[in-house]
């Protein structure tokens, strides 16, 4: 998704919903990732003349399909992400804010950015519906670090029986 300074300065402010050009090869570096079954970019963008800045709020929404990482069996995930992003067109001195992106060409190319908010939207642990909460199998059981504790607890030591013993 490009926009141009010229959309800009002829229309002010430019609002567009469409389809994304995200591939799955955009996001193949992404672990567990399999495919992206869609992706819709809602785009408004604004223009403030005086300082040759453009404001461009994009919401990216979709569903994808990734790994669980408990049982690697495939997920859908939808994903909602939304971020405001300001470009200026002209390098100034005046502007020190490092959140505000130099355009060389005064062409906006947003494919990065959506591609960036796609990436942010995936959880680092995803569970699918119907996995089991914890595994077990013969004499072990995968536990939490906060049951392990409650058992270290409770659990009698070996060494229990010595403390009666005087060693003096």
């Amino acid at each position: 998704m490009i926009i141009t300074k010229r959309e800009l300065l002829a229309n002010k402010s430019i609002k567009l919903s469409s389809k994304t050009q995200v591939k799955d090869e955009d996001l193949n570096q992404v672990e567990g990732f399999i495919k992206l079954n869609r992706c819709l970019v809602d785009l408004d963008a604004s223009y403030i003349e005086g300082m040759d800045l453009a404001i461009c709020k994009i919401k990216v929404k979709g569903e994808m399909e990734i790994r669980s990482t408990r049982s690697l069996i495939p997920v859908t995930l939808k994903f909602c992400e939304e971020d405001t992003i300001t470009y200026t067109f002209t390098q100034n001195d005046e502007l020190e804010d490092d959140s505000i992106i130099v355009v060389d060409n005064n062409e906006i190319d947003l494919h990065k950015e959506i591609v960036s908010l796609v990436i942010t939207s995936i959880p680092i642990k995803i569970i699918g519906e119907n996995e089991p909460e914890s595994f077990e199998g013969d004499s072990w059981e995968v536990i939490s670090e906060d049951e392990y504790e409650k058992r270290k607890k409770k659990a009698p030591s070996p060494f229990d029986v010595l403390s009666d013993l005087d060693f003096d």
